[in-house]
């Protein structure tokens, strides 16, 4: 080119926009493209590739620098919104919430929790499959012609859509941003939000009283824990002179009312009053779970 740019080879199917798949007037186009110049001395192995709509008749493109890595790790239990859309989630919870070992309601949560990080690890690996087979589908169907095939493509993608709607669910709930409103999908920009938060949530190391610094996490988890154990201690102090200048506030009244045991509909209405993907308490359940089964477990 005159401008001195190269276009980038297009890996995978080389049409990137149709109109009137399946038609005697089908049409298959090469509109988007990726350009570049010296860029490419930076990243040599970037490769561009061409993936699959759910919706639109434009194919995305998508440009890889380097391969990203993910390390594993043992993670907590926690409820995805995601799983609401499961159609199988409902008789899952009934069965298995009324089968709970133990008497007391914190009991069957656990015995809940356990059965059901199971169940959601099954169903996250079968969600990724599935994404990536409709993908796969759409791609050797959008070879054919054929009017049946592009009929194929259309009911591929409209699952696709649903998945790609749980996933969004998944990543909205991470990057805990609730000022965008749903319409389009936005899982590149919660999924990018949701990253950053990771990132910026990390504790890659911790200094110690006496200086020394500790990288591992059993260690760094020590570090903290006496920290706080410092801070809140008791200490050889007297409070009285204190107190008697502070003048009270709460009264005998006030203070019956602020320490009494709350009452089922006071919690019911807090439940209902916060967003579905607030952070989960310690057993892992978040504000969408008990929204959508408060007459099995609130009972």
């Amino acid at each position: 080119m005159d401008s001195g740019l190269s276009d980038l080879p297009l890996i995978g199917y080389q049409f990137t926009w149709e109109r009137g798949k399946g038609t005697n007037t089908a049409v298959e186009e090469r509109l988007d493209r990726a350009l570049a110049s010296s860029w490419m001395e930076k990243f040599p192995n970037a490769q561009l590739h061409n993936l699959c709509a759910s919706v639109s008749d434009h194919s995305p493109i998508l440009i890889n620098t380097t391969p990203r890595l993910q390390m594993g790790r043992t993670r907590d239990f926690m409820f995805e919104n995601k799983w609401l859309k499961e159609p199988d989630l409902q008789d899952f919870i009934t069965v298995n919430w009324e089968n709970s070992e133990g008497d007391n309601i914190m009991e069957k949560m656990e015995s809940l929790s356990t059965k059901l990080a199971e169940w959601g690890r099954k169903k996250n690996s079968i969600f990724k499959d599935e994404i990536e087979q409709c993908k796969k589908d759409i791609e050797k169907l959008r070879l054919s012609d054929s009017e049946e095939d592009a009929v194929g493509i259309q009911k591929i993608k409209y699952i696709l859509t649903k998945l790609i709607s749980q996933e969004e669910l998944h990543w909205k709930q991470k990057a805990k941003e609730h000022w965008l409103q749903y319409g389009d999908l936005n899982t590149q920009f919660f999924h990018s939000v949701a990253t950053q938060r990771k990132e910026m949530n990390r504790i890659k190391s911790l200094d110690d009283d006496s200086g020394v610094r500790h990288s591992n996490i059993t260690d760094i988890c020590k570090v903290v824990s006496t920290y706080f154990e410092n801070l809140f201690e008791d200490a050889d102090a007297i409070y009285e002179p204190v107190m008697q200048v502070v003048d009270r506030v709460v009264t005998n009244e006030v203070n019956e009312s602020l320490t009494a045991p709350f009452k089922d509909e006071e919690f019911k209405k807090a439940i209902f009053q916060m967003k579905a993907d607030k952070s989960p308490g310690p057993d892992g359940f978040n504000p969408g779970f008990f929204q959508k089964f408060w007459n099995l477990v609130g009972s």
